[in-house]
């Protein structure tokens, strides 16, 4: 079973990051496949209110083409193929 891993990045839109080799998830540096396997924890401290700023929300960081992002969890997509 193949696995895509996809993120919502500016400004190259949704991008398949498990395609590019050199694309990292989390503080860890974990590659895509490997950073999902591990249970796609997020870098953000876990919140029990509604967070009065942006930078309190959930997020996980990603390296893509050499550019950092901060990047919301609803912005990411997993997909499974046979």
């Amino acid at each position: 079973m193949a696995r895509k891993i996809y993120a919502n990045l500016a400004p190259y839109g949704w991008v398949n990051l498990s395609d590019d080799p050199d694309s990292v998830i989390s503080r860890n540096y974990s590659s895509p496949n490997v950073w999902w396997s591990e249970g796609g924890l997020l870098d953000s401290l876990p919140i029990n209110e509604f967070p009065e700023k942006l930078e309190k929300y959930p997020f996980v960081w990603v390296n893509y083409k050499g550019h950092d992002y901060r990047v919301s969890p609803f912005d990411f997509q997993i997909v499974t193929t046979d």
